[in-house]
């Protein structure tokens, strides 16, 4: 009886692990392919589901703390995004990839390769008794910085204006403000904040997505479809296979994006160490609820060697 109490809660467990991360990891997938355009919506959306489901396997299959289980998070997407925008879509890179997807995928995947390997490193050598020497002050207006950040961001799709319009100049693009767009976004926004209230049978996040998307399609139907946002499009079709360690290593003889990987390089350290600290910070707020102690170089190589196997299946990393 006991067995079966346990194998019901790790499979309740699991599947609202799965329903919480999977909507999660999509939208940071859609963040941090910003920067490239609206022509990678879709393969950041695929990024994130392939950073759910390898990194996640390849972390349990490694083994560690049972109670930590890694995905895409905000602040490690956010420098990410500025990570690409730098380092892809600008300077040597625009010129030498000259639009060619698969190759500015495949610098945007080196970047979690290179990533790991600094995140395995910090791990291996015990580097994190350094790190966690930032005091703590400087991590919190971090972390409240890259919120609002990911706000500002936003902004443009929540209100349904089109383009890119500065914050400055939002009160010359009133006219071009879809109300009901606002509405449905300022619904689901509403019910992921406070969706607890209403029922804790349904995650507010799911309850948030679903909600949502019920309603934009309730008026599309309505006839309502040109005063909405557009939906996301179609994704490309795509198994999780490592088809991009190939191209690394074609980055790498390529001389003329020696400066790009430098770039990317310095990127992809300060990804690592941000991302470092944020595993110390789980590790330890987790053995505080659990009363264990894991640990956390450890959970640092995990999740570096996990993000090296991984970046060649095309995720944007985790920790």
């Amino acid at each position: 009886m006991r067995g079966q109490l346990d194998l019901k809660g790790d499979v309740v467990g699991g599947v609202s692990v799965a329903v919480l991360t999977i909507p999660m990891s999509m939208g940071y997938g859609l963040l941090a392919f910003q920067p490239l355009g609206d022509g990678y919506v879709s393969y950041g959306i695929v990024a994130g589901l392939f950073s759910a489901i390898v990194i996640l396997a390849l972390t349990a299959l490694l083994g560690g703390a049972p109670s930590l289980m890694y995905a895409p998070r905000s602040v490690v997407t956010l420098i990410m995004a500025a990570v690409v925008l730098e380092g892809v879509t600008k300077g040597p890179a625009a010129v030498v990839t000259g639009g060619n997807v698969t190759r500015r995928l495949t610098l945007v995947f080196f970047i979690v390769l290179l990533a790991g390997i600094f995140q395995t490193a910090f791990g291996a050598l015990r580097l994190g008794t350094f790190i966690r020497y930032i005091p703590s002050p400087v991590m919190a207006g971090f972390q409240n910085a890259v919120a609002v950040l990911i706000i500002l961001a936003q902004v443009n799709a929540l209100l349904g204006i089109p383009q890119n319009v500065p914050l400055g100049h939002l009160a010359l693009s009133v006219t071009r403000i879809q109300p009901l767009t606002l509405g449905i976004g300022s619904l689901t926004a509403l019910l992921m904040g406070f969706g607890q209230r209403l029922t804790r049978r349904v995650p507010p996040t799911i309850l948030g997505l679903l909600t949502g998307t019920a309603v934009f399609y309730a008026f599309w139907a309505l006839g309502y479809g040109a005063y909405l946002g557009p939906t996301l499009g179609r994704l490309p079709e795509a198994l999780p296979l490592p088809r991009y360690f190939t191209g690394f290593g074609s980055l790498l003889a390529d001389r003329a994006l020696w400066p790009v990987l430098f770039i990317l390089t310095v990127g992809a350290f300060s990804l690592a160490i941000v991302s470092t600290r944020d595993v110390l910070l789980c590790v330890r707020v987790m053995d505080g609820v659990t009363g264990e102690r894991s640990n956390g170089s450890w959970e640092r190589l995990r999740i570096g060697v996990a993000n090296i196997v991984a970046s060649g299946f095309g995720p944007f990393p985790a920790d």
